[in-house]
């Protein structure tokens, strides 16, 4: 009863005050441990909203808090001010009073701030007594991680001689190293842009090796039990901190340009530094670059701080101060990322709330959230802002064409807690563009965006945005704010249906990793994905649901034990990513094609000596052991001519300067993905933007059970290309470990391993090679020329491995220097899985009794399957495939199409490979009958996606098949992702009229 009164009267006092408040309060959260005494602090304190301003504008001293209700008289409320005029409330036990022993209990109050007999805002606050408070949970969770994650302690361990050297010389320094210049020389005496920075990188490195003694030392650190050695060194990081947190500028009177601050706003002291050539476009936008490595030291000593704080310590003040203020620059934001309608911007137009989801939505906030974790401990209190850099805020844009908007949307700060949790919540960001950051439809991620395409970024990047949530979990597990059942579903379904498509045999296909492609990937399943499925399993409630958790397990169980299997084709249309793959008793295989688009790139590189140049030009694989294309094949290849690739077969290297991401998407909208769960198409216009590459060509991929088979036509060199080797198809480039056998033009021969090759044969009949568990088969139109090289002869890219004899083989057609786009140079192979040498011969005869190929230049491939009823076409323009038996499918506009026979019934697939929005429908027509209707259709993907509907009509003996699309005003229909379901795959059946 007493509780009800008392909210009773709450509710008068704020509907008294309603509309009248003239601030805002922050104080959503305070707690206590429970038998405090008299004067022990409550942890959090009340916060006013325009403590922001503080540079411009301070409180008037005037404000004062009160309590002017409470069901308990165990807490006092203290009004202060700190040294920058920020107000606070601060509740402390009341004299001769204890919080008690009983946990769990809370304690309501009702403030008000006031001035001058003013009442200016009114809050409820909500005080909990607990054994342990949620700071506590904080720094117990966090503070093991900072010393398993080298970057928060910048990556540097100092050995045990050397630490009475650095002690003492920080010490009698007063926090000054000797190795550099930095506390003396003003920022703008450095003349070489970037060169300030390498000193702030040194001197944090060096401050975050200092916290790893702390915490490790057997001399100095907390092992030592040496009281005085552990004083010694934790004054030294005192110190050390303090000089480098001031050193760096933040506010912006911090550096004065012409006799004026760099800029208005906090923060601007170290972002507005790159405008003015001061700073590199890397650390400006990298924060973390120079706030990680002081994560370690801080968060092991901060227990320490608080104590000295409490008994009166001015070092540890200073310490906190110099902290508080340092962490600001972390929300800076370099100066033209601010824009809010720059579609050429990081985040693109962030004022189109509907396709942006504002500012730091993308993989780099994994990285953010190492030192975003550390801001609630260091802070200190729950209810002060993670921020004071203004245009955070929710007022920052009144009186302007963006009033109501937000930099980073749906949030303003309003308390370090509820804004850390926030931005979990960007683990999991929907795109809604190719040319944005994020998790697409399809199931697969992009972070960078070179040239306004989509990369790849299944491990790099991808894979630890989307499993950093695995850390937010146990961080705030047994807190008010844990992470909600959707933030488990996202990264589970994400696991359950990509992770378990694209995996096989444990490794992960190296095209799809992004910046990883050259790393080892073979036990990225068992290592990696089953990893964190468990620890997002274990970091479950016992309220928590996940829909698929019993798949979940089954899957993490299956990769640890590398016993994972899986069957199916998938279309990832967003990544131009196609994987058809089966595994049984019988056989197994995995197959996969990658494109680039206008839309889409391939993996960008970031070594010295480049390689990933050609990842995305048509990279058509075959997996059957998952070794083929191992670490050690990718270090002996030749990365010129890749599988699948049609390119000039060039010798010289591949561009050494430039970006990671200079190798460019394609300047071809036609890029086409499309399966129905069992059989797989690409359609490819290989026209790349870069000015290394050479060959453009009409290319489609056809993937049949164990056949894959690949077609190619109107092979030519680009127009002002004056390359002078050779452009060749690349039929395979894999690891060459037992006899590579072939049979060309009837006549059979041997290469074993180890050998020396460099064979060009002229093929003028169906021809066979073999290797391991893999056959290829090869039908030459008219007379071409199959080049094998093995041992030497490969020129091995990777230069700084000094590998001089390749293990691989490589496998390739010659097209010649200067093709003459006729139809006697197109190219027609296959990718045999799961053969054994001695059945080859019937192989090849076997495929050529049941599938044929037809070929129009400009116009089509296509291909009848007459042992699976099916029919693949690709229209790279409008046409009529006329095909055998007067079969015939006609298409209005370009399509990727496929039709299975099903007795009563057919099942159309479609796509549409230019994914134009500006088209709303394409139109087939087939010479018989089907049912006149309407039938509906699901997108599929990663969550199932209501489509439009597909209308049948009949004229005469023809049905014409009209193919509603999405296009440009669905925004709202497709959650403003229309553009990412523009190409996705069609897939329904269709009655047959009997």
């Amino acid at each position: 009863m007493k509780q009800i009164l008392f909210y009773l009267y709450s509710l008068v006092c704020i509907l008294i005050t309603y509309g009248q408040e003239k601030e805002i309060l922050f104080a959503d959260y305070f707690d206590i441990n429970t038998n405090k005494n008299e004067g022990s602090i409550v942890n959090g304190k009340i916060n006013l909203k325009r403590n922001k301003d503080y540079l411009n504008e301070r409180v008037p001293s005037t404000y004062s808090f009160k309590i002017i209700k409470s069901d308990t008289d165990i807490f006092d409320l203290k009004t202060e001010f700190d040294e920058q005029g920020r107000l606070f409330g601060l509740f402390m036990v009341a004299k001769g009073k204890n919080t008690g022993k009983q946990d769990s209990r809370e304690y309501n109050l009702l403030v008000e701030l006031r001035s001058e007999g003013q009442v200016l805002a009114t809050k409820n606050i909500k005080i909990h007594v607990v054994e342990k408070t949620m700071w506590d949970h904080f720094i117990e969770f966090y503070t093991p991680i900072t010393l398993t994650t080298p970057r928060l302690y910048g990556r540097k361990k100092i050995k045990e001689e050397d630490l009475p050297q650095l002690i003492n010389q920080l010490l009698k320094n007063n926090g000054q190293f000797e190795f550099t210049s930095m506390y003396e020389k003003s920022i703008l005496d450095y003349s070489k842009r970037g060169e300030i920075e390498i000193e702030w990188q040194k001197v944090s490195n060096i401050i975050g090796g200092l916290g790893y003694a702390y915490a490790n030392s057997k001399t100095y650190g907390l092992p030592s039990g040496n009281r005085v050695n552990i004083e010694k060194l934790r004054h030294a990081i005192y110190k050390a901190v303090i000089q480098y947190a001031d050193q760096l500028p933040v506010e912006p009177n911090d550096v004065i340009i012409n006799g004026k601050p760099i800029g208005n706003d906090l923060g601007d002291g170290f972002s507005k530094l790159k405008d003015y050539g001061y700073l590199s476009t890397q650390i400006v936008t990298h924060q973390w670059i120079v706030t990680d490595a002081l994560v370690a030291p801080l968060i092991n000593i901060w227990p320490s701080v608080l104590d000295d704080i409490s008994r009166g310590d001015e070092e540890a003040k200073k310490l906190y101060n110099s902290v508080l203020r340092f962490y600001q620059l972390f929300f800076s934001i370099s100066t033209p990322r601010r824009a809010m309608d720059d579609n050429n911007q990081r985040w693109k137009n962030i004022s189109k709330f509907n396709y942006s989801e504002g500012a730091w939505s993308d993989a780099n906030i994994g990285h953010r959230m190492r030192t975003l974790m550390a801001l609630p401990i260091l802070w200190v209190d729950y209810n002060r802002p993670i921020t004071y850099v203004p245009y955070w805020y929710d007022d920052y844009f009144n009186n302007t064409k963006f009033e109501g908007l937000t930099f980073a949307h749906g949030w303003s700060p309003n308390g370090v807690v509820k804004d850390l949790r926030n931005w979990c919540n960007k683990l999991s960001l929907p795109s809604h563009t190719y040319n944005q950051s994020g998790f697409h439809p399809d199931g697969t991620v992009s972070h960078h965006l070179g040239n306004n395409s989509s990369d790849v970024a299944m491990d790099a990047y991808g894979f630890e945005w989307l499993t950093t949530v695995n850390k937010a979990i146990p961080y705030f597990k047994n807190t008010p704010f844990p992470l909600k059942d959707e933030n488990y579903q996202f990264i589970a379904d994400r696991f359950n249906y990509t992770y378990r498509r694209m995996i096989y045999k444990d490794n992960l296909d190296y095209v799809v990793t992004g910046r990883s492609f050259f790393g080892d990937l073979s036990d990225f399943g068992s290592k990696k994905v089953a990893r964190e499925i468990k620890i997002l399993l274990e970091g479950k409630s016992p309220t928590t649901k996940i829909e698929n958790e019993k798949e979940l397990i089954e899957l993490k169980d299956a990769l640890k034990s590398k016993t994972h299997t899986f069957t199916g084709t998938t279309a990832f249309w967003n990544a131009d990513y196609l994987m058809h793959r089966k595994e049984n008793k019988e056989t197994n295989y995995f197959f996969s094609v990658k494109h680039k688009s206008i839309r889409t790139s391939g993996a960008e590189d970031f070594s010295k000596v480049r390689k990933s140049w050609h990842t995305g030009s048509g990279v058509f694989q075959l997996m059957v052991e998952g070794d083929e294309y191992s670490t050690e094949v990718k270090s002996n290849a030749d990365w010129h001519t890749m599988p699948g690739v049609t390119e000039e077969w060039n010798t010289t290297p591949l561009p050494k300067k430039g970006h990671a991401s200079d190798a460019k998407p394609g300047d071809n909208l036609f890029s086409g993905i499309l399966s129905d769960n069992e059989y797989g198409l690409t359609g490819y216009h290989h026209l790349p933007r870069d000015s290394y590459t050479a060959a453009e060509a009409l290319k489609s991929y056809h993937l049949i059970d164990n056949y894959g088979i690949a077609l190619g036509s109107n092979i030519q060199r680009k127009l002002h290309s004056v390359g002078k080797e050779p452009i060749v198809t690349c039929i395979d480039q894999s690891k060459f470990d037992s006899t590579l056998t072939f049979c060309l033009n009837g006549t059979v021969g041997e290469i074993k391993p180890g050998e020396n090759t460099n064979l060009s044969e002229p093929i003028t009949e169906p021809s066979w090679l073999h290797h391991g568990k893999k056959g290829y088969l090869i039908f030459p139109k008219n007379k071409q020329d199959l080049q094998i090289k093995t041992g030497k002869e490969i020129n091995v890219t990777a230069s700084d491995l000094k590998i001089s004899k390749s293990k691989n083989f490589i496998l390739a057609l010659n097209h010649g220097i200067k093709p003459n786009n006729k139809e006697g140079n197109d190219y027609h192979y296959v990718l045999l899985a799961g053969v054994e040498v001695g059945d080859m011969q019937n192989a090849l005869d076997s495929y050529l009794l049941d599938l044929k190929t037809y070929y129009l230049k400009d116009k089509y491939h296509a291909l009848i399957s007459n042992k699976h009823n099916l029919m693949q076409i690709v229209f790279f323009d409008s046409a009529r495939a006329k095909l055998e038996n007067d079969t015939w499918v006609e298409a209005d506009k370009p399509a990727l199409v496929m039709i299975k026979d099903l007795s009563s019934a057919i099942r159309l697939s479609v796509t549409d490979p230019m994914h134009n929005l500006e088209s709303d429908k394409i139109t087939l027509k087939v010479p018989f009958k089907l049912k006149p209707g309407s039938y509906e259709y699901n997108f599929s993907g990663i969550q199932q996606q209501r489509g439009e509907n597909v209308l049948v009509t009949q004229s005469d003996k023809e049905s014409i098949i009209t193919i509603n699309l999405p296009d440009k005003n669905d925004g709202s229909f497709y959650s403003y992702r229309e553009e990412l379901y523009a190409g996705a795959p069609i897939v329904l059946v269709l009655e047959k009229q009997m």
